[in-house]
């Protein structure tokens, strides 16, 4: 198992990532690294939740979770956001996780979440 990225912290059943978000955006997507987040691009505009809604969504799709399973920690109004994606797993499989500073991959039993920055 490689060192997880700064953007990224394992913990049981899922991981935090620290977010850089850019609302108003012409597609959503993961663009790079910044001060420590990876840099997302949403194409939402930043009011009434609606890019936060919208980051969600992109992560729980690249997840293979559901929105509900993304869940918010810190950053609600912010650009700089800390992004808790869960991922329940039975008790007798195992989470790895593979990173480098541009991807990180994690794996338990079947699933797996894929997020690369370009």
């Amino acid at each position: 198992m490689s060192t997880p990225p700064e953007w990224v912290t394992r913990r049981d059943g899922g991981v935090l990532v620290a977010v850089k978000a850019v609302p108003r955006s012409l597609r959503n997507g993961a663009v790079g690294v910044q001060d420590g987040a990876v840099r997302i691009q949403i194409a939402a505009a930043p009011h009434k939740g609606q890019s936060n809604a919208a980051l969600f969504a992109y992560l729980a799709d690249r997840a293979g979770v559901r929105t509900n399973a993304v869940r918010l920690r810190r950053g609600s109004s912010g650009a700089r956001k800390l992004i808790d994606i869960l991922r329940t797993m039975p008790a007798d499989q195992t989470v790895s996780l593979e990173a480098s500073q541009s991807k990180i991959i994690l794996k338990g039993g079947k699933s797996k979440f894929t997020l690369q920055t370009l």
